[in-house]
């Protein structure tokens, strides 16, 4: 049985300067390390993942940012649709009722949900 483990390259440039922004660190404090006496090692360890620990809060902050403003342009776009949802089915209503009483009624009603359903999941 073997194990393949699949590379993953950076999807963005943004990946690729964090990714080059570690390894600097990184060898910074190897060399450091290298410098000083095997006691100061430990130190030099907590310090490297201290600042790789900011470097990947930050990099999730940006990224939850992104997806709640991704969200916020959804929601802002579902609420357009409901508006529009609710200007249309009022006149809708009214003719079909006119014309075909509590069938119309309810199919109107079917297919404004069918119509949101549709859009929300598409």
């Amino acid at each position: 049985m073997s194990h393949h483990r699949q590379r993953i390259e950076p999807a963005a440039s943004a990946t690729g300067m964090a990714r080059q922004e570690i390894q600097d660190e990184l060898l910074a404090s190897y060399a450091a390390s290298r410098e000083l006496p095997a006691s100061a090692e430990s130190a030099v360890i907590a310090k490297f993942l201290d600042r790789l620990d900011v470097m990947l809060e930050a990099r999730i902050d940006a990224r939850v940012n992104e997806l709640v403003r991704q969200q916020n342009v959804r929601r802002g776009s579902d609420t357009k649709l409901v508006a529009a949802a609710l200007a249309l089915s009022i006149p809708l209503l009214g003719i079909a009722g006119g014309i075909a009483g509590v069938t119309g009624i309810l199919a109107i009603c079917a297919l404004i949900v069918f119509l949101v359903v549709f859009h929300r999941y598409s």
